[in-house]
């Protein structure tokens, strides 16, 4: 029944626990894996789930903009989210109402994965739109 807390070495349970760490963290995309090789959910992670420092640093980072639009689309993403949640209490209440909804709604493909970065943007602020958390946005 608890086997599978038996099985594999310590390194590779070890590595189980460290992701699922990043995953609650929002920082997946903190690994050297190039971008454009992983799901456009691990974005919306990233915006689910960041603190305000976090999502600053992504906002400020340059250091993708040699890949193209996805880490653009990110970057601009964190900056709007940390101008609409300025403080942590706001973004909490953001991110529970909105950014992590519609990231379980990408993992479970109810909401299909969108194939470029502005439908990234457009669905995330879509959704901020729909929980009426953006002002001056009309909600969907």
């Amino acid at each position: 029944m608890w086997d599978r807390a038996t099985r594999g070495t310590k390194a590779e349970r070890d590595g189980i626990v460290a992701e699922a760490e990043h995953l609650l963290a929002g920082q997946l995309l903190g690994t050297p894996t190039p971008f454009r090789h992983v799901p456009v959910w691990v974005a919306v992670n990233c915006l689910a789930h960041s603190d305000c420092e976090e999502l600053r640093r992504v906002a400020d980072d340059r250091s993708h903009a040699h890949e193209g639009g996805w880490p653009a689309t990110l970057g601009a993403l964190a900056s709007e989210l940390v101008a609409l949640a300025p403080t942590s209490a706001r973004l909490i209440l953001v991110q529970r109402q909105a950014l992590i909804p519609l990231e379980l709604d990408l993992l479970d493909r109810v909401t299909p994965w969108p194939k470029t970065p502005a439908r990234l943007s457009s669905l995330v602020h879509e959704t901020l739109d729909r929980r009426h958390l953006r002002p001056g946005q009309a909600s969907a």
